[in-house]
């Protein structure tokens, strides 16, 4: 397996914090923690990018996107892009995977 970066982009879908429906293709970019690759594989597998990685980045778009309004979605992006890369950090790193970059193109 590869720790090299790996390049996702994920289509995703979620409610603002008015209500109002937010769509964006999410581009990510990660790599794995080489000291503990091995791990990775023996307890995922190398489809780790579909198990673990996408659905991580649709929870971290929910969860981001719903502390704002649509307005400040467009406002106020790079905060929202920051919070959106501090959780997808924390939903990833109990698998040793590192987030470089979240791109948030609303």
């Amino acid at each position: 397996m590869s720790i090299r970066t790996q390049k996702d982009q994920v289509e995703a879908t979620a409610m603002s914090k008015n209500l109002q429906v937010v769509s964006s293709s999410i581009a990510v970019n990660y790599h794995l923690d080489g000291a503990q690759a091995m791990k990775v594989y023996q307890d995922i597998g190398i489809e780790y990018a579909d198990i673990i990685v996408a659905p991580a980045v649709q929870n971290a778009f929910k969860a981001v996107t719903a502390m704002f309004t649509a307005e400040e979605l467009i406002t106020a992006r790079d905060q929202a892009r920051i919070r959106a890369e501090e959780e997808l950090s924390k939903q990833l790193a109990p698998y040793n995977i590192i987030v470089e970059n979240f791109t948030l193109p609303l």
